[in-house]
């Protein structure tokens, strides 16, 4: 099982969206927007304020960490790249049942990709990704 999201056009700014559609292959640019969705997914691992929304504690009441064994972090990568996207994901089956919560499981949803139950990226996940898009295509046209 794998934890995929789409960021859809409208969440890159129309400057970076016009210059990706202008070059011949821009798949380099896009990678560097998936390794800055990766490290800011890491980073939510220890910083709270990078989540979506709070992670409810343990049932003991101890705060959650998601770190028990650190797979799932470490699998955090991009698991697909082409001209026209990049997935990010995670390898572990059980990333999408902590992401979205489990009642089958009795999880709550403990968000550590940067994106809301609906979909939305966090506006820290929008200006990261914009920013590696910028750098991405600057240095793809040098």
């Amino acid at each position: 099982m794998q934890v995929n999201f789409r960021i859809s056009k409208d969440t890159i700014r129309p400057d970076l969206r016009r210059k990706l559609a202008a070059m011949r292959n821009p798949q380099k640019p896009l990678e560097a927007a998936g390794q800055a969705l990766v490290s800011l997914t890491n980073k939510a691992f220890e910083e709270a304020s990078l989540r979506p929304s709070p992670w409810a504690p343990k049932k003991s009441g101890a705060a959650a960490t998601l770190q028990q064994s650190r797979d799932m972090k470490q699998s955090i990568r991009i698991t697909e790249s082409s001209s026209k996207s990049v997935r990010v994901g995670s390898k572990t089956d059980y990333a999408a049942a902590h992401q979205l919560g489990s009642k089958k499981r009795g999880l709550p949803a403990r968000p550590f990709f940067p994106f809301s139950q609906a979909g939305k990226p966090t506006e820290q996940a929008v200006r990261n990704i914009n920013a590696a898009l910028r750098r991405g295509i600057d240095a793809a046209l040098k």
